[in-house]
């Protein structure tokens, strides 16, 4: 029982590994160009 907890475990470990190193939470939106002025006043 305690071996089939630890390999679960593991895998939910693994998969979890898997799933954020995957791109799963990359951004949507990516600025390219932009232009930075100073404030007027």
């Amino acid at each position: 029982m305690i071996r089939y907890v630890c390999v679960l475990c593991i895998c939910a470990a693994a998969l979890t590994g898997i799933a954020a190193g995957g791109g799963l939470y990359e951004p949507t939106v990516t600025a390219t160009e932009s232009t930075v002025t100073p404030p007027r006043y």
